[in-house]
């Protein structure tokens, strides 16, 4: 929905050429479980953009010669009126400013009088703690709150010389010149191709040439267009989180807006390794690694003991670098940076990515001191937002009600299960982008491994989670996808279900099935 508002589409437009179209095939299904579904989340907007403003072109002025009084007279006339264009014509360096803005969510004041100009051609970043009102003072400045209920919008948004803010102004022009990047990739059920051109069309532009050298001018300005170049015919959704991404921002690209808005466009790509070996001193561990994990799903690590699973694991958020003697080449990235570089501050990586062992290893500490462990470390007081990070986690465990009455006495007189359940819940509070799972039910009971398998399915919604398991029922009932190890080689990667009813490697084919392991 908001793909499509923020470059924008008319509601009708929306209706006519992108909810139906979608929706049709599903339309009966839906009249016979629930016509109210019809209309629902899933329903993809359509994506639409203008072309930006033509440049301003002073080559018409040629000061004249000087050699004369007559033409010292005319330079003279010829420069007033060239220094009065140049006041008048030369674009402004500001490109859009707010002045005086609140915005209200019901009786929330979540923006307060900010005055804030930004120049063209410029990068600025807004930061600050989660929810101090960046997000929302960036959706402001081309109006995507207003699809918020109860929100309330004061002050001046000026973007040319125009109040973006008011009634008068064309929202889906506007949205046009200002366009918008989200948080989580939002690609339309259609082709890489078609999410690039879709909008341009709708815009009337049919030349096949034009169409053709916008989508790879804005795949290479996006550093998708090498990786698939060969497939624009295939569905964006096939793509992993990191390149549906970088497909949006191309999509963004290819309209030419004058101003690009992008809530934390980097928060949700992948972490890559690339030729990653690991040596346990002499003995090579891991023997050039290759792998991308997507975002917002579950892999699974499987093999058998000793391949290579858990030490690739540990990789991925530097844990081998407390065991002595270990030495690690090639790259690791992360939101395009490599955490194996120099400036990498592990402390900072860790809180990013969060990890849960095998046995669990609550502190010996009451229940609410392990779960708020974290937030303590990095400064944070206030009872009131302790007390909520302890009760959000532990639900997000799904051990609140197990524990709820008896917060303050001692983690380790929980059961197994419980206590590793308050493990994730402490991993949960310092709110991770990625959780990373050795093993985690290895030493439960089938109920508690039941409630913890339950718990990530859930918790997938909002993390990627990479998870070392021996269990092949667990990784084929809640994996998506599947990678298979031995000895240190990454043998196979693919769907799981692929991975389980049909292997491309004979290896895997024989260790799934039990022939050695």
């Amino acid at each position: 929905r908001e793909a499509g508002l923020s470059l924008g589409l008319s509601r009708w437009e929306t209706v006519t050429k992108v909810v139906v179209p979608e929706a049709l095939p599903g339309i009966l299904t839906g009249v016979i479980l629930s016509s109210g579904r019809i209309f629902g989340e899933a329903a993809a907007l359509i994506y639409t953009a203008g072309q930006s403003a033509p440049a301003l072109d002073f080559s018409n002025w040629n000061p004249l010669s000087v050699s004369s009084p007559i033409s010292i007279f005319r330079q003279a006339e010829t420069l007033a009126v060239h220094i009065w264009k140049v006041n008048t014509e030369v674009p402004d360096p500001i490109a859009l400013y707010t002045d005086d803005l609140h915005v209200w969510y019901g009786d929330n004041e979540a923006i307060k009088g900010v005055n804030l100009a930004f120049e063209k051609n410029k990068i600025t970043a807004l930061i600050g703690p989660s929810g101090c009102g960046k997000s929302t003072y960036l959706r402001s400045l081309n109006r995507m709150n207003d699809g918020i209920a109860n929100t309330r919008v004061t002050g001046d948004i000026m973007y040319k010389d125009v109040n973006v803010n008011t009634k008068e102004v064309d929202v889906y022009e506007m949205r046009k010149r200002i366009g918008m990047v989200f948080q989580r990739p939002n690609p339309f059920s259609k082709s890489i191709y078609d999410n690039i051109t879709f909008a341009l069309k709708q815009h009337g532009e049919k030349d096949k040439k034009k169409l053709d050298e916008i989508v790879e001018t804005s795949l290479k300005q996006a550093a998708l267009w090498d990786q698939v170049k060969d497939s624009l015919d295939k569905s964006a959704l096939a793509l992993s989180g990191g390149q549906q991404q970088r497909l949006c921002i191309a999509r963004a690209i290819a309209m030419k807006p004058d101003i690009l808005l992008l809530d934390e466009p980097a928060s949700a790509l992948d972490p890559i390794s690339t030729d990653l070996h690991l040596y346990y001193g002499k003995k090579e561990a891991l023997k050039g690694i290759d792998l991308s994990i997507n975002q917002g799903e579950i892999t699974a690590m499987i093999g058998p003991s000793g391949c290579g699973k858990s030490t690739y694991l540990r990789s991925l958020n530097r844990m081998n670098d407390l065991i002595p003697g270990v030495t690690i080449t090639g790259s690791v990235l992360y939101k395009d940076k490599d955490i194996y570089g120099p400036k990498t501050d592990t402390v900072e990586l860790r809180k990013e990515i969060g990890m849960v062992f095998q046995q669990p290893n609550p502190f010996p500490f009451s229940i609410y001191e392990n779960v708020i462990y974290g937030l303590r470390l990095k400064g944070e007081k206030d009872k009131q937002v302790l007390d909520a990070a302890v009760e959000n986690s532990l639900k997000a465990a799904s051990v609140w009600d197990d524990v709820k009455d008896k917060l303050h006495k001692s983690a380790l007189s929980l059961s197994g299960g419980q206590q590793q359940r308050v493990c994730i819940a402490r991993v949960l509070a310092v709110d991770p982008e990625i959780i990373l799972l050795d093993e985690p039910t290895s030493a439960l009971d089938p109920v508690s491994s039941g409630k913890i398998e339950n718990m990530l399915l859930t918790l997938k919604e909002k993390y990627t989670m990479i998870m070392v398991t021996h269990n092949m029922s667990q990784a084929s009932r809640i994996s998506d996808k599947t990678a298979f190890f031995l000895q240190g080689e990454l043998i196979e990667f693919n769907d799981t279900k692929k991975i389980f009813l049909n292997p491309k490697e004979k290896q895997t084919e024989d260790y799934i099935s039990g022939k050695f392991g």
